[in-house]
């Protein structure tokens, strides 16, 4: 089970959900990326998953990052960001036609998807309004996924979704939607409001966790990513010139970024970096390492547990 929230208002998306993975009702991986941020030729959108955590092998976000993307997302690594942005709505489309496809062992566990963010008519970003998708199956015994617009053109210009609807917090929703809307455009209490609502779950759940992954984006084209961890996480410094190997150095971690600009796999990161380009500013918030050091390096996962039997392959059967 996931956690995934998303308050949206007339100048900005917060975005939050939690990093847990369990199978057979252990931990399995407490830090994994389910977030995916996504900067196209008309619009700008955070989306997040629940449900199976890989498919085919392939880790769900990376599988979520391809479908928005539109292509292949290639060997893991940092890149400049594409030159072909894809457009937000046909990639949302695309996203329900591939979940459509995937086999039995996803649709048992009921995934979804849902995020939202700012879209624009192409070339006029200035124009931007904002908006929230859920791409699901609107009927259990159909595995058809559709691309739902939740918050329509024009009305509800606020809005607040939590998914999925079978976890703790589901009778709070309201309560806390009220309070989000209270704070008005203070988006770091908003966004301290929406991680208490997550770890507040997690206390009545062991399939929710704990550590965050909040995503803010305005609608101006300003990105920031922040990890938010119950308890410090640490990695390791490595060397440079002039500079020495150091061990538990604090790190945070950020999600799938595909824009313009920028292409940057599910990261640990020391020191806060921030990435400009023509189109939007992404700042990916860590904590101060003590040291003069920054480094940005893909995140390590574990290998899904006995994924073929549970994702059998054409000639596996």
């Amino acid at each position: 089970m996931t956690l995934v929230l998303t308050y949206t208002t007339p100048l900005f998306t917060a975005h939050v959900s939690d990093r847990l993975l369990t199978s057979e009702g252990s931990t399995f991986d407490t830090a994994a990326n389910k977030t995916v941020v996504v900067h196209g030729r008309d619009g700008c959108i955070v989306m997040s998953y629940t449900g199976a955590a890989y498919i085919r092998g392939q880790t769900t976000d990376n599988w979520l990052a391809e479908q928005l993307y539109g292509r292949d997302l290639g060997p893991p690594g940092f890149g400049a960001g594409p030159s072909d942005l894809p457009d937000i709505g046909l990639a949302l489309r695309r996203l329900a036609v591939g979940a459509t496809a995937l086999p039995e062992a996803w649709h048992r566990h009921c995934g979804l998807f849902a995020g939202g963010g700012f879209q624009w008519p192409v070339g006029k970003p200035r124009r931007a309004r904002p908006v929230q998708w859920t791409v699901e199956r609107w009927d259990a015994s159909d595995r058809t996924y559709r691309a739902h617009e939740v918050l329509q053109r024009r009305r509800n210009r606020h809005a607040f979704i939590a998914i999925p609807g079978s976890t703790p917090l589901q009778p709070k929703v309201y309560d806390l939607g009220k309070r989000l809307t209270a704070l008005g455009n203070d988006i770091d209490g908003i966004v301290a409001l929406m991680i208490d609502a997550v770890r507040e779950a997690a206390e009545e759940s062991p399939y929710i966790g704990k550590d965050c992954m909040s995503v803010v984006i305005t609608h101006r084209g300003y990105i920031r990513v922040q990890f938010f961890g119950a308890q410090q996480h640490t990695g390791s410094a490595l060397p440079g010139i002039s500079l020495p190997y150091i061990q538990n150095v604090p790190v945070a971690f950020s999600p799938w970024i595909i824009g313009a600009g920028i292409f940057s796999p599910p990261t640990e990161m020391i020191g806060t970096i921030n990435i400009s380009s023509q189109a939007l500013l992404v700042e990916m918030i860590a904590p101060d390492p003590g040291v003069p050091r920054f480094q940005l390096r893909p995140q390590g996962r574990p290998s899904a547990p006995g994924w073929r039997s549970q994702w059998p392959l054409p000639g596996d059967e």
